[in-house]
């Protein structure tokens, strides 16, 4: 018996389980009553909105749980597209899911409590660096919580990458010609760990800071993040927008995110409701 969906990635199809896409339809079906027919009061209307946002965030999770299970140990390259979309689903009644997934280990962890102390001492001097062109409530684009230490070179802003590099004691004019570096290399094709230690062998860069560097920095993510997104083609909007972080295993040598599978470690580290506009 086939779900009322459809999947769209790379050209492949993945069945999502029929009671598992039961559960979101009515979790959907329920939202929509609530909607249409709750009270006007302010009390039940805030009660009702925090009703409907944690069982569709339950259900967004279960179908994307569900579908990590179902493409374990795929290549990456041959699951999701190049946009990032990893697949769609289209519920009857004009209700549309998309999932994207992207490298989600280009920032810097701000927690410290598995670091060791040479590390620590590099990413907070970096996080120094970048608070020196924003405050510190304003670096959430370049910053995480959970997750490995290691920056990916393949997704980390220039700033960031710079920032890490001047954290290993590299000076600063060097640090951005290398970071300038990284970026155009990688706009022409994934890098390996040793492209990683060619760029870094660069003038001004000494052997200890080239080292220090090459420990934070790494061409072989494990982390990714999962954006949601879930349209209503009767509104012909956004109606729901979320993003969590999973970390995958990895497995093989080839070159970067090629060769990352989808085996998650575990649930997802994060998830954060987004801005629908």
């Amino acid at each position: 018996m086939t779900p009322a969906c459809t999947h769209s990635a790379m050209g492949r199809g993945f069945a999502l389980p029929m009671v598992m896409l039961l559960s979101l339809v009515g979790i959907i079906v329920v939202a929509s009553m609530l909607t249409r027919y709750g009270s006007q009061s302010r009390f039940v209307a805030k009660h009702r909105m925090r009703y409907v946002e944690h069982h569709t965030q339950r259900g967004v999770q279960e179908m994307v749980g569900t579908w990590l299970d179902l493409v374990r140990g795929g290549p990456i390259r041959d699951i999701i597209r190049e946009d990032g979309l990893a697949f769609v689903v289209n519920f009857e009644g004009g209700r549309r899911l998309e999932v994207f997934v992207r490298d989600g280990q280009g920032t810097l962890l701000t927690d410290f409590s598995d670091m060791n102390t040479r590390n620590r001492r590099v990413i907070g001097a970096a996080l120094t660096v970048l608070q020196t062109d924003r405050p510190i409530d304003n670096l959430a684009d370049l910053t995480r919580r959970r997750g490995p230490m290691n920056v990916s070179v393949m997704s980390a802003p220039p700033e960031v990458l710079r920032a890490i590099l001047i954290g290993s004691d590299v000076d600063a004019s060097t640090a951005g010609r290398v970071a300038d570096d990284i970026v155009q290399e990688r706009a022409r094709g994934e890098l390996t760990q040793p492209d990683v230690l060619r760029l870094l062998g660069a003038t001004g860069v000494t052997p200890e800071s080239r080292r220090i560097a090459a420990s934070v920095l790494t061409a072989s993510p494990v982390l990714f993040e999962f954006e949601t997104r879930v349209y209503d083609r009767g509104r012909g909007s956004m109606t729901a927008h979320y993003s969590g972080l999973v970390e995958v295993e990895r497995r093989g040598s080839g070159r970067g995110n090629a060769q990352a599978s989808f085996k998650p470690t575990g649930p997802f580290l994060t998830w954060e409701v987004l801005d629908v506009n």
